[in-house]
Order: C-alpha cells, then structure tokens, then sequence
C-alpha cells in the first residue's frame, strides 16, 4: 500500500499500461531481463503479472478503443461517409500497423520465452 504514495510506482505502472507500440512488451521483456530467473517464485510471479497486463492493455483497452471507432463509423457517419471512415480508422487501416504487428510478436516471444 506503501508504493501507490511513490511517483516511481505511477510511472513503472503507466509504461505497463501503454498498449502503443509494444511498449508495455518490451518494458516487460526489459523486466524479464532482470529478474533471478533461477527463482521460481519471482518467474511465477512476473510471468502472471504480465500476462494480466498484457490481457488489460492489449485485449480490453484494445476492444474498447478499436471497438469505439468503429461504432463512432457506424453511428456517426453519414450513409456517404462510412465506408471512408472505416478505412480510416479501422484495425489494420493505419500507418502504424506494420510495427504494432512486429511489436505483437515481441509480445508473444516475451509469453513463450
């Protein structure tokens, strides 16, 4: 209870909860670097930790992001508009995508390492 009073807490924990580019994954690869994994208990530990993490930022923050721009296309669009808006801002339509789908691959090698 003592660390959520600590700066450095709020900041490690806001690098965890950063989908964007694999920052979360390579801030948890950089974690997986560090620990004694000869410890069971710690390996156990951030293993499970980055698992949850990864399902919060990736999986829910993901649905509800990518889910909200495409209702926000569908409700809001005008008939002419929408299928511009969809190629917009769907999943897999912008610029960035070929380094999220790099990135997503740190993250599965991260879980399977």
């Amino acid at each position: 209870l003592s660390q959520c009073c600590q700066w450095q807490y709020w900041l490690l924990f806001g690098i965890q909860c950063v989908a964007y580019f694999g920052i979360s994954s390579l801030f948890f690869l950089a974690v997986g670097c560090l620990i004694e994994r000869r410890d069971e208990f710690q390996l156990a530990q951030h293993v499970l930790y980055m698992k949850g993490f990864m399902f919060l930022s990736t999986g829910f923050l993901g649905l509800v992001f990518y889910g909200g721009s495409d209702m926000y296309c569908a409700a809001a669009a005008s008939p002419e508009t929408l299928l511009a808006c969809l190629h917009d801002v769907s999943p897999g339509r912008r610029a960035s995508y070929a380094a999220e789908c790099v990135l997503y691959s740190l993250q599965v090698a991260a879980v399977w390492r």
